[in-house]
């Protein structure tokens, strides 16, 4: 452990000195400053593929000072010098923005709040101040401090802002918008015994950092100790106090703390070492050795931390939790921590079951904790934000003391074990977490159906049945190409698009471009453009601010939907009357789809609860009646697996919504208009289209239409180890017939060419039945690619006719909640599909004749509802000579009549 695990060679970025380190909001740079003036921007998932701009001075012009503070967001730098200027820069340009404060001394710290609305900034001539990321010359003072002013840090809901003085005092200040009110102080004697800091040297400066769920906040004394103040106002008997304290492994001050992403760990560093803490078990996990560390910053989503080190280099410390911990799956999603000590802790009260020295040295205190006195997880959200106990609130009341904790001979804490039956009971279910979380990436992306990356300079921005519309990136603008598929009806056009937009949606009639909140775009203003094909006249646009911009879009063929990233839904007719406005901003949305006067919105529970993690992979999805103003579903879940991701969201021909994954599995929902009663069923494995030939492909869906899976086939040697996209120009469209995957064995066995998938559909009942009995005396003869299966060709015969029945009855439900049809079209297609699914029954009935079947077929008997196919079941039954099992057919069939008449 006294060794750096370096996977990457260390960046020199910066003269020997003061190195700050802080990563980008969206989890895409790693950006430092230091002693060359030189602001360094770094790709996280380009092995740190570096890249830099100049610092400004106070003038505007290039400064020759160090720069000692910096804080970003996704879009923004803001950077501290010397001379006491702060000075904005934007991300993606590179270029200064503004000069947006200045200070008479130098600037010691600066952060911007989590909902990036202000800028707090500290120095030494005891000023602090919050200002106004949109208008800088907005700016609240915070006042009250009697000492320079050496770090800030602000919540992580943004409502109060924290400050650490030289002397070591906290003061922290309430937020709103027009005033910063001081709520509370600790002061310097409840913090440290002596702070060791000159005003010219800021190698030491107390890095206060905010857990993650905003329950408290760590501290960093100069005697090497790190201490946990409970900042929770919710529970009384712990507010303001020290709840914990990490000991004995620093030998001075630390020069930075920092959470994990989700709170699980703690990084902190002196001038030798690298210390990783599991604050769960209130322990060191991993120390590493490196030659003066100053600053820290965890990968979002790898399981290393970035170092920067005296000598200017930052240093990639990958495995910064051991393997073994990162794997295993704790029991709490949240941060789980004791009570506030109190003086007399050391003396164990009479009557308490004691552990052995094995348990003692093992600190198992919060491990006893979860599941005795401090049970957390109350029924509410508010309760499982809250990581400490209120069940011995009234003990402490009384006594003004808790016993149930005892410092052992070597500093440590442990809780004697009780008796079971003295255990109060759990206010309610613990949620279940994955700790990979902390290092792990959002899975569910924003999902623009049909859409793709640039590669190339070219994207698609939608691809479905009418159409694509793909880009080509030029210098100062894109061009933007509209093509059809149907060129009888419509030509392919070109237009110039300088405004950026990077969503669309295509209908016969028109196409629908927004330019979205995410990316590049993120602070920007967000616009939409309706355009009608071959006419300019019925066009029209809207514009969003950057608080609220534009996240998703889609269109039908009588509205235009916009979701906003705020989770407003706006809804406009086709000629831009805007109709229905309303908002779902529990989750943020990621995906949107409209068919005709229905729309299907999928939300991710994961950026919400990026810990607790959620059913369904972390998605739920709402439909609404947009005409009716009704919501059909809400927040039920999307059933993919845990481990796929989302690819696309659409409504198939006859309007059902479907989702498919990177799994290559296809969803529909079924009986969605009736409360309750939504189902997400598997229609398609593409898996097994690829494995029956022993292809390696990926399929990009199209669409679902006239039962069948419309896909651009996508080739390649290592597709399995990523997602591709389609090429432009677009290859040739394919389609497969829709197959319920209710068996996986021997997939490449499955007959390609078989007779029975080739029979055609004939209105003559007796037809079908000739071909039915034609295909069972055939059976035999049929392909198998020249493998040997350990399946007979029966059975692999009636695997394939079960699919096909399943298939066929979904369709049939789905047709059932169709709204693209009505009146007497409506009846005649639910009629003519009953007809489908009685045909594969009578499949069924033919293999189970031949195999003397009697109880399999009289159960498929008793699922026909039309007397011509109960009729054709009993000619079935006949041709194979089973007279007593005919009989019984008739027996059900005359039943059945009576029943009726």
């Amino acid at each position: 452990m006294d060794q750096p695990n370096d996977a990457l060679p260390p960046q020199y970025a910066h003269l020997p000195g003061l190195v700050r380190l802080k990563t980008t909001s969206d989890s895409k740079f790693l950006i430092s400053v230091g002693n060359n003036e030189i602001i360094r921007k770094f790709r996280l998932d380009r092995d740190l593929e570096p890249s830099s701009f100049e610092a400004a001075s106070a003038n505007g012009t290039h400064t020759d000072k160090p720069v000692w503070s910096i804080a970003v967001t996704a879009t923004r730098v803001a950077t501290g010098s010397d001379d006491g200027s702060v000075v904005m820069y934007s991300l993606p340009t590179e270029q200064m923005l503004s000069i947006v404060y200045r200070c008479t001394m130098a600037v010691r710290d600066l952060a911007f709040s989590p909902n990036e609305r202000w800028l707090a900034v500290v120095s030494d001539d005891l000023s602090a101040a919050l200002v106004s990321v949109n208008d800088p010359a907005h700016a609240m003072r915070l006042k009250g401090h009697k000492s320079p002013v050496r770090s800030v840090t602000f919540s992580p809901d943004s409502s109060q802002v924290l400050t650490v003085e030289l002397d070591g005092s906290i003061r922290v200040f309430n937020i709103s918008p027009e005033d910063a009110s001081p709520a509370y102080t600790i002061p310097s004697a409840a913090f440290v015994s002596r702070l060791n800091a000159s005003h010219e040297n800021i190698d030491f400066s107390p890095k206060v950092s905010w857990h993650p769920d905003g329950s408290c906040f760590i501290v960093p004394r100069d005697d090497g100790d790190l201490i946990a103040y409970c900042a929770d106002a919710n529970r009384v008997n712990h507010f303001q106090k020290q709840i914990f304290q990490f000991s004995d492994t620093h030998s001075k001050g630390p020069r930075d703390v920092v959470w994990s992403p989700n709170g699980a760990y703690l990084a902190s560093c002196d001038d030798v070492s690298v210390v990783i803490w599991d604050v769960r078990r209130q322990s060191v996990v991993n120390v590493h050795r490196y030659d003066g560390p100053q600053s820290l910053a965890w990968h979002p989503e790898k399981n290393c931390v970035f170092v920067a080190l005296t000598d200017g280099c930052i240093h990639t410390f990958t495995g910064a939790v051991p393997e073994k911990l990162y794997k295993e799956q704790p029991s709490h999603s949240e941060l789980v921590v004791p009570a506030p000590r109190t003086p007399h802790q050391h003396e164990m009260q009479e009557g308490d079951d004691t552990e052995d020295d094995s348990e003692r040295n093992s600190n198992p205190a919060l491990d006893t904790l979860a599941n005795e006195d401090n049970e957390l997880f109350g029924d509410d959200i508010r309760d499982r934000r809250r990581p400490f106990s209120e069940d011995n609130e009234d003990e402490e009341d009384e006594g003004g003391e808790n016993n149930d904790w005892i410092e052992n001979d070597d500093g440590n804490y442990f809780t004697p074990k009780r008796r079971r039956e003295h255990r109060p009971a759990s206010h309610g279910m613990a949620p279940q977490w994955n700790p990979q979380a902390l290092f792990r990436p959002m899975r569910h992306k924003f999902v623009r159906p049909g859409s793709t990356p640039w590669i190339d300079n070219r994207c698609y921005l939608t691809l479905n049945f009418t159409g694509y519309i793909w880009l080509q990136k030029q210098d100062t603008h894109n061009v933007v190409t509209i093509t059809f598929f149907d060129t009888g009806n419509h030509r392919e056009y070109h237009f110039t698009d300088y405004e950026g937009f990077d969503l669309a949606g295509l209908t016969n009639e028109a196409a629908f471009f927004g330019k979205s909140c995410w990316d590049e775009n993120i602070g920007q203003e967000s616009s939409v453009l309706f355009r009608r094909h071959g006419s300019s006249r019925d066009s029209w646009r809207d514009s969003f601010p950057s608080h609220d911009a534009v996240s998703n879009i889609a269109l039908s063929a009588s509205h235009a939907v916009v979701c906003t990233k705020l989770g407003t839904v706006k809804i406009y007719t086709l000629h831009g009357v805007p109709i229905r406005i309303f908002r779902q901003a529990q989750y943020p949305i990621i995906s949107c789809s409209a068919f005709d006067d229905y729309l299907f919105i999928v939300r991710s529970t994961e950026i919400a609860h990026p810990v607790m993690g959620s059913n369904g992979g972390g998605l739920v999805y709402s439909l609404e009646n947009i005409v009716k103003n009704e919501t059909l579903q809400k927040d039920d879940s999307v059933e993919i697996s845990p481990n796929s991701k989302l690819l696309s969201v659409f409504f198939s021909d006859i309007g059902a919504p479907c989702v498919y994954d990177s799994d290559g599995i296809l969803l529909t929902l079924t009986n969605w208009r009736k409360p309750m009663q939504a189902k997400w069923v598997p229609i398609l494995d593409t898996r097994r289209i690829s494995g029956r030939e022993g292809r390696i492909e990926q399929y990009w869906p199209l669409g679902v239409a006239d039962g069948k899976f419309h896909c651009i086939i996508l080739r390649g040697a290592k597709l399995q180890d990523r997602i591709v996209y389609p090429a432009i120009p677009l290859a040739v469209t394919s389609e497969f017939d829709l197959r319920i995957p209710l068996r996986y064995e021997e997939p490449e066995n499955e007959d390609v060419e078989s007779e029975a998938d080739s029979d055609k559909e004939n209105e003559d009942l007796e037809d079908e039945l000739a071909d039915l009995e034609d295909n069972g005396n055939d059976s035999g003869k049929k392909k198998t690619n020249g493998k040997q299966s350990k399946l007979s060709t029966q059975e692999r015969e009636r695997m394939r006719y079960e699919e096909e029945f399943i298939c066929q009855r979904v369709m049939l439900d789905t047709l059932k909640d169709s709204i693209a049809l009505a009146g007497s079209d409506s009846a005649k297609a639910i009629a003519k599909q009953q007809l489908e699914v009685e045909k594969r029954i009578l499949r069924l009935v033919s293999l189970g004749c031949q195999e003397a079947n009697y109880g399999r077929v009289i159960s498929l008997v008793q699922l026909l509802e039309q007397d011509v196919t109960m009729e054709a079941a009993t000619k079935i039954a006949l041709r194979h000579q089973l007279t007593a099992l005919a009989n019984r057919i008739n027996e059900i069939r005359e039943s059945r009549m009576a029943t009726i008449d």
